[in-house]
């Protein structure tokens, strides 16, 4: 982490991976830290989120948060703009365990690989690895 050179999350989060590649030494390591947390795919999930959760208009309200930050990989990591603690803002009864996880489940990996380029990539290269990749 100290060595990240801190120009984008994008950026970061690729360095950190590829050190940490390196550290290990074994194909069959293949690092992924998802940005900021897994809350990140949450943030990709509005729609369902706001079924799971029941609350009036947090699909919207997550639809600006992304939009103003560029996606949902890159909503701000800081201890008060954490994607968890904006979500826990958005609808003070989220559940970390249970409504993410939910939300996720009902949207789908193909949405959340659509709109978390990063995620995307990791799993390309699970379905390299495993000789299991899919044509798009």
């Amino acid at each position: 982490m100290s060595t990240r050179l801190q120009r984008d999350p994008y950026s970061d989060v690729i360095h950190v991976e590829k050190t940490l590649n390196e550290h290990v030494g074994d194909l069959r390591f293949l690092p992924h830290l998802v940005l900021h947390e897994a809350e990140a795919w949450v943030l990709a999930c509005p729609e369902a989120l706001e079924i799971v959760t029941g609350k009036s208009g947090l699909a919207a309200d997550v639809n600006n948060l992304t939009r103003t930050a560029g996606g949902p990989e890159q909503v701000n990591d800081g201890y008060d703009t954490a994607p968890a603690r904006r979500l826990a803002k958005l609808y003070p009864g989220y559940r970390r365990t249970t409504d993410g996880p939910e939300a996720i489940h009902l949207t789908g990996l193909d949405e959340i690989r659509r709109q978390c380029p990063h995620a995307d990539a990791w799993f390309r290269t699970l379905e390299e690895h495993l000789g299991t990749g899919r044509t798009r």
